[in-house]
């Protein structure tokens, strides 16, 4: 960009290296002019002393708006520690299924060869319930046990945040 003056363009780099950083040209000249013009060598000390002082006025925050903040940063919290414990709900629901698979699995071969033997039923229906009863039971149970917990946290949780924000 074209200056009327090295004055003017002193300045422009000047409120330039407030939010940026300059090139490595105009940095130098900026640096040799401001070591021969105490004018806008002054600029910068100004400019240096209202970012002191801006940084110095406490910002005050509402109450409400601190209230709020906090509140979600529990909510945060208490969401990231109730996915972990659905998770050690979920695998420990699925090492019991495995380990109710594996040792069940020779009785539940005998009972439906013996049932299948010695029942008018269709050995294809004694399959479908041998199935049911020694692989899909556990695993509904597993899921049923993650989705009480996590339902019962969850209104646990929301009738605590009414309260602390006063709703209820």
């Amino acid at each position: 960009m074209k200056y009327e003056n090295d004055h003017l363009r002193a300045q422009a780099l000047l409120a330039e290296s407030l939010t940026d950083s300059l090139p490595a040209d105009d940095a130098r000249w900026l640096g040799a002019h401001l070591r021969e013009c105490p004018a806008c060598e002054a600029v910068l000390a100004a400019q240096r002393d209202a970012i002191h002082v801006l940084k110095t006025i406490p910002a005050r925050t509402p109450a409400f708006l601190a209230a709020l903040t906090k509140a979600r940063v529990h909510s945060r919290r208490r969401q990231i520690e109730e996915s972990r414990q659905r998770m050690q709900l979920l695998v420990i629901s699925c090492v019991l299924a495995l380990a109710w698979t594996v040792a069940s699995m020779p009785i539940a071969w005998e009972l439906v060869q013996w049932f299948g033997v010695s029942s008018p039923v269709t050995a294809n229906a004694v399959w479908w319930v041998a199935i049911v009863w020694f692989w899909a039971a556990p695993a509904l149970a597993g899921a049923a046990l993650v989705f009480t917990h996590r339902e019962g946290q969850s209104s646990l949780f929301r009738s605590a945040m009414m309260r602390r924000l006063g709703h209820e």
